[in-house]
């Protein structure tokens, strides 16, 4: 869908907070729930119509190396929606988090995935590089949304 736009670039990899070059990720059923985490029994009650039939390996590298990389000097705008990683691909950022502008993410506060981060953990690590939580859409029931976090001190230079 996206061959004929010359601004669309896809990457054969995962993000992740690296450690091996190679990883396991569990495939989904509904093509949205896989991960490079396993699922735990929360979200199997949760969503029940959602299996795990089998593990692929997949290359993966952390978000610094992949931006020296592609000789990017900041992001205006980062989309993250990794199931449960999200903080982990946060921290493989190091320093270059602060040359990110905004931060739009998938939030949990249930541990749907083995390992994963809670929504109050993200943004306590986000807060300590200068982001605020503009908005988010969790109702007071919801187990998980997304959010938009800006960057305060973010330079336009």
């Amino acid at each position: 869908k996206t061959r004929f736009f010359k601004n669309i670039h896809i990457f054969d990899f995962a993000v992740s907070d690296g450690g091996t070059d190679k990883s396991q990720m569990f495939i989904s059923n509904n093509g949205c729930s896989s991960s490079l985490l396993e699922p735990t029994g929360e979200h199997l009650k949760e969503f029940p119509m959602v299996s795990f039939d089998s593990l692929v390996g997949v290359k993966n590298i952390k978000l610094l190396d992949w931006v020296k990389l592609n000789n990017i000097d900041r992001i205006d705008f980062l989309w993250i929606d990794a199931q449960g990683m999200e903080l982990k691909i946060f921290r493989s950022a190091g320093d270059f988090i602060k040359k990110i502008k905004l931060i739009y993410t998938e939030v949990s506060r249930k541990e749907f995935y083995k390992g994963s981060n809670d929504y109050e953990e993200l943004k306590k690590y986000l807060t300590r590089y200068g982001f605020e939580l503009y908005k988010d859409d969790l109702s007071f029931e919801a187990s998980m949304g997304n959010a938009l976090f800006i960057n305060k001190f973010f330079n336009y230079e």
